[in-house]
């Protein structure tokens, strides 16, 4: 794998778990969804920041084997937290034993909530799975490490074409005016309405997504 972590002149992230930046040079890419730290049986683990971390990357780690990938091989990744003092205090050090000495670019956010009160991280993963495709693979491979009952895949592999990046949509008209407002249900349609023009203009469908925002 072609792969060259970025720092600056005082690199302060370097001894914090994570690098500003990492060069890569792709032959088949693997977006994971955001996990949390759910059980099979769709419960979250008991004992807070420090076991639903541990069951986050466990969860990932899954998705990963699957790919034939390790955390050595992530280039990116995203963290969702609810409580910053509980995932500095028992969090990082759940997820040092994943990563070991691996240093991916990195990027943590402190929201108000997740999809459920009681969660308290999210993380999701970029990861360079390196090399050429194989053979008569598809340019994208869909798939679920677990049967977790959502709506969603929780590895997509790319393996070889283009990649669009969509801008952030809003629930605009064509004349600039806000569509539905006060309307919740009416805005996310117009959204998506935004979105679909996008993706016709670029020859492309929603079924070749590879990556939405959490939540969505």
């Amino acid at each position: 794998m072609d792969r060259q972590p970025i720092l600056a002149d005082n690199p302060v992230e370097q001894g914090r778990g994570f690098m500003p930046a990492v060069s890569v040079n792709p032959g088949r890419v693997l977006f994971t969804a955001g996990l949390t730290g759910r059980n099979p049986d769709g419960a979250l683990v008991a004992g807070g920041m420090a076991a639903q971390t541990r069951r986050a990357f466990e969860r990932l780690q899954a998705v990963l084997s699957h790919a034939g990938a390790g955390f050595s091989d992530v280039i990116k990744q995203l963290v969702y937290v609810t409580d910053l003092e509980a995932y500095n205090t028992s969090g990082r050090a759940a997820r040092t034993v994943f990563f070991g000495e691996a240093r991916p670019a990195s990027t943590g956010l402190v929201v108000r909530r997740l999809a459920d009160p009681a969660m308290l991280i999210e993380v999701e993963l970029v990861v360079d799975l390196g090399g050429s495709p194989q053979g008569a693979k598809p340019l994208l491979e869909k798939y679920n490490a677990e049967n977790h009952g959502g709506d969603f895949y929780q590895g997509v592999i790319v393996n070889s074409g283009r990649l669009i990046y969509i801008a952030g949509q809003v629930a605009n008209n064509p004349d600039g005016s806000v569509a539905g407002v006060g309307d919740w249900r009416r805005q996310a349609e117009k959204v998506y309405e935004n979105i679909g023009h996008v993706l016709r203009a670029a020859g492309a469908t929603p079924a070749q997504a590879v990556k939405r925002p959490p939540g969505c």
